[in-house]
């Protein structure tokens, strides 16, 4: 009886389970998976909150649509083809100043070398007499060598005993083709005349002789020339001198007076033994018009000029020209005149090259 009563018992309890609890079908059950708004969610970790609160402050607690956000890629994810704002590919890099190769450095050079040919040559040279007449044909040769279109001579003799009979200034002009010459007497000597003179390529407009106020103690009378050049249409005076073989106060008395003169000038050069050191020649210069190429602007650079040969010790020859004339500069000396080294005299000949402005 008891079993008959359990098994029935069992049998009621599987008909209720399968009346009111059926298996339910695919469509019923995608249903009741879906979230339904407003639905408790799950709160999350405690990582996640803050970004949570954030977007329900944003939105004011409401449902409103929220900007698309773009997913941030990690360094080793990015399109190759994306580049950072300071890269540039080889092509868009600013092309860099690159040292101009051994050819474009001597190309350089030569753009920025002088073409000296269409300037005027200038030289200067005491020639102590032709070495008392010993040296003349030597002195003929080495000027022709040098070919300036001016020529400066200091210690020239005329018809004295000590040379032999002649001018000096005349003979050199006849053997080197120079249609323009000037002898300027400084004193008679020995039964002719001693002084200094000029050589030139252009024609001499006018010529004179002007003494010098000071005459050093037991020295002879000493002067300058000036000269008044056709050169191409334009006047270039030219000066030429001899200075006194004395003290600075001396000679440089001489000196102011010649350079001033040449402040008075358009355009005026002058060549000289001036018997002077460039170191000392500043406080007698007036540098605003006048540049002296042995030694510059500054007269802290010279070559030296005396006395002859390879090993002069002395800077007393030299040539300076009125800053409206453009001149030779050498970069490597400091100077605006080269040497001629020469054994003919008992100083060495100097030149450089002029033009006009």
């Amino acid at each position: 009886m008891k079993r008959v009563v359990w098994m029935l018992t069992v049998f009621v309890l599987l008909a209720s389970l399968l009346s009111g609890c059926g298996a339910k079908s695919p469509e019923e059950s995608a249903v009741t998976d879906v979230v339904v708004e407003g639905a408790d969610e799950d709160p999350g970790t405690e990582e996640d909150l803050p970004e949570k609160i954030e977007q329900e402050e944003s939105s004011g607690g409401g449902t409103a649509e929220q900007p698309p956000v773009t997913e941030e890629k990690n360094p080793e994810e990015k399109d190759p083809e994306e580049k950072e704002p300071s890269q540039q590919t080889p092509e868009e890099e600013t092309p860099q100043e690159q040292e101009p190769s051994g050819e474009q450095q001597e190309e350089q050079q030569e753009e920025t070398q002088v073409d000296y040919s269409d300037y005027i040559k200038v030289a200067s040279y005491n020639i102590k007499c032709f070495f008392h007449g010993e040296q003349k044909d030597a002195i003929i040769e080495e000027l022709r060598q040098i070919d300036a279109d001016l020529v400066g001579l200091q210690e020239v003799d005329v018809d004295t005993i000590r040379s032999g009979q002649g001018n000096q200034v005349q003979i050199l002009a006849e053997e080197l083709d120079y249609p323009y010459w000037y002898f300027a007497k400084s004193i008679d000597f020995q039964g002719g005349q001693y002084g200094h003179g000029v050589l030139s390529r252009y024609p001499i407009k006018s010529s004179e002789i002007v003494e010098y106020k000071v005459i050093a103690n037991g020295d002879h009378l000493r002067n300058y020339e000036r000269h008044v050049l056709d050169v191409d249409g334009k006047e270039l005076v030219f000066y030429n001198t001899h200075l006194t073989l004395g003290s600075d106060s001396e000679n440089g008395a001489e000196l102011k007076q010649v350079t001033s003169a040449m402040c008075q000038d358009q355009y005026a050069v002058l060549t000289g033994d001036l018997n002077m050191e460039p170191t000392n020649m500043g406080r007698y210069i007036d540098t605003k018009k006048l540049t002296v190429l042995n030694g510059g602007d500054d007269f802290l650079f010279m070559v030296n000029t005396a006395p002859q040969g390879s090993a002069p010790t002395k800077a007393i020859d030299n040539i300076v020209v009125t800053d409206t004339l453009d001149y030779y500069w050498d970069d490597s000396t400091n100077v605006g005149l080269q040497v001629h080294y020469s054994e003919n005299s008992d100083h060495n000949l100097v030149y450089t090259y002029i033009n006009f402005k």
